[in-house]
């Protein structure tokens, strides 16, 4: 009988320096709140991750790096948050009472314009 290989891994949601330092030595992945985390303190919280990772003898890029945001941003905001802070992964949530409709304009108006963003951003850096 052959046995199926799961991939276990280790996600934080945290934003105190001990447990930053944690996300770099071991975790796969780190969630953070927009808003909980502000963008002033971003750049601290991802260098306490990369600082812990390469002292670990992990490479920081492996880290995943996952932002929980509001479905009113816009395509701008967002590809900010991917190339000026490294996030490369956005967890959606709507912020009015009608859910679907404010998540539908995302989908069709805002998240289709992100990735050429990024991508164009990425190229000119």
């Amino acid at each position: 009988m052959r046995t199926k290989r799961v991939s276990v891994c280790i996600w934080l949601g945290v934003y105190k320096p001990r447990m930053l330092r944690l996300v770099g030595k071991a975790a796969d992945g780190w969630v953070a709140s927009f808003g909980y985390m502000k963008q002033e303190a971003m750049p601290e919280a991802n260098a306490r991750i990369d600082d812990a990772a390469r002292e670990a003898g992990r490479d920081p890029a492996v880290i995943r790096r996952v932002l929980n945001i509001a479905a009113n941003l816009t395509a701008d905001e967002i590809a900010e948050l991917a190339l000026k802070h490294g996030f490369d992964t956005f967890v959606i949530g709507a912020t009015q009472e009608d859910v679907e409709a404010e998540l539908r304009e995302f989908v069709e108006n805002v998240a289709p314009k992100v990735r050429p963003l990024v991508a164009g951003g990425r190229e000119s850096s």
